[in-house]
Parts: structure tokens; C-alpha cells; sequence
């Protein structure tokens, strides 16, 4: 039996098909099996390439429109010597690359060593060609003297004492420019370590420092004898010789001192030679020949045993004590014995 849809089937039309290109590509419209690729055009490499000077390791070149990063590469080849350098450089478009830094996102590198390089930029569309190379041979550090900065320890309040200062120029050290911020920390860190192994710090009654020998130490001017008188020190003997009807005294020098809080102190004084022909007493305090305060005998004809408490202010660098008498119509000719401390 036949069917009519037979001759329909057999008539029916043939479609020649080709699916959609996955690559840009140019169809023909004659609808026979033909592709036709495109060109794709290529990102040309960076340029600019260049290194820091004679000696430096900086390598450098222009940034690349849109890039993300850049990829270094090196030149394989042996480099030994100057002339294994040189043939580099004549080969320079020939020899083989290899990459030794990935992504780096600005355009500069530290170049291990001498050869020739090569630079790629990574962009949204891939990454470019490589550049022109870059060689250099002349890989001789200049180093360069890095020295320290002024670095000055000070003592951490409540703690007092004199600060230390080590010099620019303590600490130095020959290195290459690319490394002179790291040398330059180094040599600083090395100049506070020796300025805080020096400071002295402490912390006695009122807050105040012991100085101790040199800095704590209170002697009389070379005129009036030898004695030492140490803050929280030993006792000291102390010889005042005044012509009849004058007022004069001796003076208690410090060495340098340095406070940064005010420091309550105690001088107590007896009379050696008694009974004394002053009719009047008083201790003048001085900071660098400046009077600091006055402070006057509680007593009037005074006791064997006098004391008189002062402060000395925050700030103050270089104390004098002076003991002055007023002797009256009879010359003084006596002995103080007494100690100075920290109230």
C-alpha cells in the first residue's frame, strides 16, 4: 500500500548546516563549509627600558596603557665575565628568555645580576609581547659611607638623670646606594643602643635622681679645699673663713645635673667650731649662675645642728649651693660638718 507523505519525504530539501564559530572567524554566505579566519592583532611590548646608572641594580620602564602587572624575564646564557656579557648583548634578540618575576604591579625591579632582560605587560586582554631587550654589564656596586644620626637617651619619668647624646658619624658603615636606608636604620639603631647603655637613671626621695659620681657630685671650689660632697653621700666637713664685720661664704658646686621634676632636698649642717660669731646664715641656690631661691637660717643665735630643705625646680642643669654668714664684728673662722640628701 502506499502512502502519500512517501513522495513529500523524499523530496524534502538538503540543508547544509554549520554550527556557530567559537573563535572570531568570517563566514561565507554562499552557505558552503567554509571559515575564514581573522587576524587578531597583538599587544606590542613596553618600552622605556632602562637602568639606574653605572653599578645599580634599578630596572625601569614606561608604564603600559590598562596593564595590571608585568613579567621580568632573563636571558638564559652563562654570564661570567665581561665578555661572556658582551656576546649576550650581541645575541640579545635571539637567545632564549625565561621568566624570574611574575606580576609585579610597578615598573621597577632590583635585576639580580648582569645580563639582558626583557619585560611583558598583563593586561584585561592578555598578556603583550615581549619588549625590546634591556642588557647591562657593568655590574659594580659604587658603595657609598652611611652614618648615624644624633641619638639621645633620656630617662623614662618618673625615673630622672642626665640624658646621653652619641654624635653623627659614631657609627658607620660602607654599603651600595640600593641599601642605604637599611644601613642608615642600622647605624641609628647601634647609636641609641650604646647612648641607652650609658644613661643612668634613678630614682631617690622626692622623685628625684642619685646622681652619684660625677654627675651627683657636690665639691667645693679648689680654693677652699678638697672636699666631696655626694648627694646621699657621706658626711663632709665644710671651713668658713670670714674677715670681722663682712658677710661671705663658700660655694657647693654640682656637676652637671638634670631634672625633670621638681626634687626635694635636705641640707644639714652642724657647727664643728662652736659657738660661731655669725649673726646671720643663709644658703643662696643657683642654676647656671641664676638664683634659684634663698633659703635662710630657721634661727637666730642658730643651733649646733641647722637643716635647711629646698627644692630644686624641674629644668634645673647645673646647681651651685653657696653657704653665706655674716659675721658680725669678729672674724668667723669655723667647721660645718653635715651631709646633703634627698628629702
Amino acid at each position: 500500500m502506499k502512502i502519500v507523505i512517501d513522495p513529500l519525504f523524499l523530496r524534502r530539501p538538503k540543508i547544509n548546516y554549520i554550527s556557530p564559530a567559537v573563535c572570531e572567524a568570517v563566514f561565507s554566505g554562499t552557505g558552503s563549509p567554509i571559515i575564514i579566519l581573522s587576524d587578531i592583532s597583538k599587544l606590542p611590548g613596553p618600552t622605556g627600558l632602562a637602568f639606574g646608572g653605572v653599578g645599580s641594580r634599578r630596572f625601569t620602564w614606561n608604564r603600559y596603557p590598562g596593564a595590571l602587572c608585568y613579567n621580568v624575564y632573563t636571558a638564559v646564557f652563562n654570564v661570567h665575565d665581561i665578555f661572556s656579557c658582551q656576546q649576550l648583548v650581541s645575541e640579545s634578540s635571539t637567545v632564549s628568555y625565561q621568566i624570574i618575576a611574575e606580576c609585579i604591579v610597578d615598573p621597577v625591579f632590583v635585576i639580580p645580576s648582569a645580563g639582558c632582560y626583557r619585560v611583558s605587560a598583563i593586561t584585561p586582554d592578555g598578556e603583550s609581547d615581549l619588549s625590546d631587550p634591556a642588557c647591562v654589564c657593568d655590574f659594580t656596586p659604587p658603595t657609598i659611607t652611611v652614618c648615624n644620626d644624633e641619638q639621645t637617651a633620656t630617662c623614662t619619668p618618673p625615673q630622672v638623670g642626665p640624658p646621653v647624646t652619641i654624635a653623627a658619624g659614631t657609627f658607620c658603615v660602607d654599603t651600595v646606594p640600593e641599601d642605604e636606608d637599611d644601613a642608615k636604620a642600622q647605624m641609628n639603631a647601634q647609636a641609641m643602643q650604646q647612648a641607652q647603655a650609658e644613661l643612668v637613671c634613678g630614682g631617690g626621695g622626692g622623685g628625684c635622681a642619685n646622681f652619684g659620681t660625677p654627675s651627683g657630685v657636690i665639691t667645693e671650689p679648689p680654693s677652699a679645699g678638697t672636699t666631696n660632697i655626694v648627694v646621699n653621700g657621706p658626711d663632709f666637713d665644710w671651713t668658713i673663713n670670714i674677715p670681722g664685720g663682712s658677710t661671705g661664704g663658700q660655694a657647693l658646686v654640682t656637676h652637671p645635673v638634670h631634672t625633670s621634676v621638681d626634687c626635694n632636698c635636705l641640707l644639714k649642717l652642724n657647727v664643728s667650731t662652736y659657738p660661731s660669731e655669725a649673726s646671720s646664715i643663709f644658703i643662696v641656690l643657683k642654676n647656671d649662675g641664676a638664683v634659684i631661691g634663698v633659703v635662710s637660717a630657721p634661727n637666730f643665735p642658730f643651733d649646733p645642728v641647722e637643716t635647711f630643705p629646698f627644692t630644686i625646680p624641674a629644668g634645673t642643669t647645673n646647681l651651685t649651693l653657696e653657704l653665706n654668714e655674716s659675721s658680725g664684728f669678729a672674724p668667723v673662722n669655723e667647721t660645718w660638718h653635715g651631709n646633703l640628701s634627698f628629702a
